[in-house]
C-alpha cells in the first residue's frame, strides 16, 4: 500500500477515535447547557488542533511525499472513510434513517460539521505549503 493511503487510513482512524471521545465528553457535560451548534463551534477548534498535529506526525511517520497528489490522496482517503463511518455510525448505532441524516446535513449543525470535515481533509495539502515555507 502506498504511504499516502496508509497515512490517510491512519489519519482517519485516529481522528475518528479522538472525535468520538470528544463527542462523548460533549454529550456528558455540555448537551442541554448550550445549543448543539454552539457546542460544535467550541469542539471543532479542539479537533482541528489535534488533526493538525496528528497530520504532521503521520506525514513524517509514513514519509508521505510533498507532492500535491500524494497529499491529496491522504486527505481524500481520510475524508471518504470518515463520511462512510459517519453514515454507518448514524445508521447502525444511533438508528437514524437516511432521511434523518439528510435533514441533519441541511441544518446549521450539519453544515458546520461537514465544512469541518472538509477542512480536516485539506490539512495534508496545507502542510505541503507550510513545510515549503519553512525551508
Amino acid at each position: 500500500m502506498k504511504p499516502s493511503l496508509k497515512a490517510g487510513l491512519t489519519y482517519f482512524a485516529a481522528m475518528f477515535a479522538i472525535a468520538g471521545v470528544v463527542s462523548l465528553v460533549r454529550e456528558m457535560i455540555l448537551t442541554g447547557a448550550l445549543p448543539d451548534v454552539v457546542i460544535l463551534a467550541i469542539e471543532i477548534p479542539v479537533l482541528f488542533i489535534a488533526a493538525w498535529i496528528l497530520c504532521r506526525s503521520l506525514i513524517e511517520r509514513f514519509d508521505v511525499p510533498s507532492q500535491l497528489g500524494a497529499r491529496a490522496v491522504m486527505g481524500l482517503s481520510a475524508l471518504i472513510l470518515w463520511l462512510i463511518a459517519d453514515v454507518a455510525v448514524s445508521s447502525i448505532i444511533l438508528s437514524e434513517s437516511v432521511a434523518d441524516q439528510l435533514e441533519l446535513q441541511a441544518s446549521p449543525f450539519g453544515q458546520l460539521k461537514f465544512y469541518g470535515q472538509l477542512l480536516f481533509a485539506v490539512f495534508p495539502l496545507a502542510q505541503v505549503w507550510d513545510s515549503n515555507s519553512q525551508n
